[in-house]
């Protein structure tokens, strides 16, 4: 753009830049060579003046203002930055030299650029305010980060003793099921024990029924009324008698 005039800083923290021409108007200087924030100050002046006006730059540059192109003399530039919250410095110089020429007839000077220092204040005070609200956030979102990291922390640790809990439960129920399966096996070993000695008295009554049928036998019992009752088989030799009032016994 024809309007753009750039000083160029080669290691140096002054210099010179060209292009300016009276009655010039909107033109921009744009700087190189320096690292400058997203909001610095540049005061102007005509060379020889012992005022200056401040204007508030940015990343595209900073404007020039208008009336310091009407009379011809060079115009001077100093960048103004704030190092602290109460403090600044000027950091670099710039001198422009301005091309004299004829007066058209349609010039109307313009009028000054007024309450710039205003501007800046208000432009520095938003950027505290939004450094300060990063920082904030930034804060907020740490705490949110380490007390999730917190809870993810309980969690596993809950979790870990839930696993623990449910292999003992599942050791427990095993060992259970096995003295279960014992049991039963002991419980089902001894019934069939039972039922082989049932069996087995059910035969020895069986063979001593036979052997007594066989053998013969005597039963001698009290009635109610206190007699004695004596009986036997007849295939029995075994006899009972009274003599002198004692009771024999003796073969038949």
């Amino acid at each position: 753009m024809g309007n753009i005039i750039t000083a160029v800083f080669c290691g140096t923290t002054s210099t010179s830049a060209s292009g300016l021409y009276q009655y010039d108007y909107g033109q921009i200087l744009k700087f190189e060579g320096i690292d400058l924030p997203s909001t610095y100050e540049v005061h102007f002046c005509n060379e020889g003046e012992d005022e200056t006006i401040t204007v508030l730059g940015n990343a595209d540059g900073v404007e020039i203002p208008d009336q310091f192109l009407t009379d011809g003399s060079a115009v001077r530039a100093w960048v103004f930055l704030h190092t602290g919250n109460d403090d600044g410095e000027t950091e670099y110089a710039v001198r422009m030299p301005v091309t004299e020429r004829p007066q058209p007839s349609d010039i109307q000077p313009t009028p000054v650029q007024q309450d710039v220092i205003t501007q800046a204040i208000a432009a520095l005070n938003t950027a505290v305010t939004e450094t300060s609200a990063s920082a904030q956030a930034a804060a907020q979102d740490a705490q949110t980060a380490s007390t999730a990291a917190e809870n993810a922390s309980e969690d596993a640790a809950s979790a870990l003793a839930y696993r623990n809990e449910a292999q003992a439960s599942a050791v427990s129920a095993n060992s259970a099921a096995l003295a279960a399966a014992s049991s039963a096996s002991a419980a089902s070993a001894s019934e069939d024990a039972a039922h082989e000695y049932a069996e087995d008295a059910e035969a020895s009554a069986d063979r001593a029924e036979q052997a007594a049928a066989t053998a013969g036998y005597m039963v001698i019992s009290v009635d109610e009324n206190g007699h004695l009752i004596y009986e036997r088989t007849s295939n029995t030799d075994v006899d009972l008698s009274l003599i002198d009032g004692h009771l024999i016994m003796g073969v038949a």
